[in-house]
């Protein structure tokens, strides 16, 4: 026998007992993906963060160096009120030279004949405004001001004329229109009886920071980010992005990640949307009627689908519950005819409990069509990009670890059984074996059928090459249960 050593000198003369440790085949489990979450997203003014990927381990860190109320302090809250143990990364903007700010209002009229109070949401954040009888308009106004101001983490300022309240997005940009303004959300909140209140959206909001002239994807390289969000929903940022991540998909990158964002916008012009994205690596989750920021929620649903995608990447996300997000009254909850044309345009949505509770129900990617432009289902649910990254990124690890400096031959060579060879054979009984811990993950099913498609085969153009042939049939996920009752009397 010649085993096959890589530190035990040949021919030493000097008396000696080597004994070298080789660790290639210690590890017989999975390796897990390194699981990091980014957000992108602008600062405050004020705040001179550099623009690079920072670690955040808290929101009074993000407050500091981003500013309360800013896009990526929102972010930060929305993602550790979800997932507080997963490593989490911010890279701050300022707002573009040639931003705009969005701007809202809420007018208030009449005098109160009895004490109550003004119950507002300024984007899902909840402002409570007491009010004594007699109090004016103008009076009410003013303390709306002050409590709005009062609230930092509020993403907007607040300023009074007259019985005219103006909001204004702390951040400049498109993101600003989306902020949501409503007062009596909750059932059983009413105006103080001889008080009413007209509501002017947020809208004004203009021109974002470019991903690309940011140099965005350059500070993204070569690191693992497998979850991405952003408060950007414009066409040049999500395809940038999604060009972006489609490159890390790549076998000469294989770092992966998908996008998350969330967009408010009126049934059609959301389903309208819908149709012009397809990428398995951008989900758009329905912000419609979702107080919350569009930012937080898809910085949430983020959060969530990081913490269990790592835990098991092939099981359902369906029913998990945000704990920041929140819900929207129950008039504005989608149909089910609503739920079903969203889903088919690639439009992530959610549901709501019994309890008021804002639950994912099904995290689709934008992916729809074939780039022949036929229908195309393969890349639909996030889980199955997901499912697949564990799968190669499994395999790789495993592979490199155990074959690290090793030769390789034909099948029925003649060599020692202790020197580091590989042959076609032995890569055909590792593919197998890994097949089986993946199978035992409940990640893959078929094992049978996974060994008659099984190919593995020296590359008949370069000598030093063992090419692999794998195909996994990916566990489903249980989405739908068909009953038929067919009875008697």
């Amino acid at each position: 026998m010649s085993l096959g050593f890589s530190e035990v000198p040949a021919g030493n003369l000097t008396p000696f007992f080597y004994v070298e440790i080789d660790n290639s085949g210690a590890f017989e489990g999975s390796n897990t993906i390194p699981w990091q979450t980014l957000l992108i997203g602008q600062q405050l003014a004020a705040k001179t963060a550099p623009k690079e990927i920072v670690q955040v381990t808290s929101l009074a860190q993000a407050r500091a160096l981003f500013g309360a109320g800013s896009h990526l302090a929102g972010q930060v809250e929305a993602f550790l009120a979800s997932n507080p143990s997963q490593p989490l990364f911010a890279l701050p903007l300022q707002d573009a030279a040639s931003s705009v700010a969005a701007t809202g209002t809420v007018t208030l009229t009449g005098t109160a004949s009895v004490s109550g109070a003004i119950y507002l949401m300024v984007a899902g954040r909840y402002i409570t405004v007491g009010v004594d009888a007699t109090d004016t308009a103008a009076e009410i106004a003013a303390a709306v001001v002050a409590a709005v101001n009062a609230y930092t983490d509020a993403p907007v300022t607040a300023a009074v004329t007259g019985a005219v309240v103006t909001f204004t997005a702390k951040n400049k940009g498109l993101a600003g229109n989306e902020i949501d303004l409503r007062v009596n959300h909750y059932a059983g909140e009413a105006l103080p009886t001889g008080v009413t209140a007209v509501i002017v959206a947020m809208s004004g909001g203009a021109v974002d920071p470019d991903l690309t002239t940011e140099g965005v994807f350059g500070l993204m390289a070569n690191r693992w980010f497998q979850a991405v969000s952003m408060p950007y929903t414009g066409a040049p940022n999500v395809t940038a992005m999604e060009g972006e991540l489609s490159t890390r998909w790549k076998a000469n990158s294989m770092t992966g990640g998908v996008v998350f964002v969330a967009k408010r916008a009126a049934f059609s012009a959301l389903t309208a949307y819908g149709d012009t994205r397809n990428s398995p690596f951008s989900v758009v989750a329905d912000s419609r009627g979702i107080p919350t920021a569009p930012w937080e929620h898809a910085a949430e649903l983020a959060a969530l689908v990081s913490s269990y995608s790592a835990i098991d990447p092939a099981r359902p996300l369906q029913t998990l519950a945000f704990r920041h997000t929140k819900a929207p009254t129950q008039a504005q909850e989608n149909s089910y005819v609503e739920a079903e044309t969203l889903l088919k345009k690639g439009i992530a949505t959610a549901t709501v409990s019994q309890d008021r509770t804002l639950r994912i129900q099904r995290v689709v990617t934008t992916y729809k069509t074939s780039p022949a432009g036929s229908p195309d289902p393969s890349y639909r649910d996030v889980e199955t990009v997901y499912t697949l990254q564990a799968i190669r990124y499994d395999w790789v690890v495993y592979m490199k670890n155990k074959y690290p400096r090793h030769k390789l031959a034909n099948d029925g060579a003649n060599f020692g059984p202790g020197q580091p060879v590989i042959t076609p054979k032995t890569g055909r009984a590792e593919a197998v074996n890994r097949f089986k811990s993946w199978e035992e993950l409940g990640w893959v099913e078929g094992l049978e059928a996974f060994k008659e498609s099984l190919v593995v085969e020296r590359n008949s153009g370069d000598v030093n090459r063992l090419d692999f042939l794998l195909r996994p049939n990916l566990m489903n996920q249980f989405r739908i249960g068909a009953t038929l009752i067919r009875f008697i009397l």
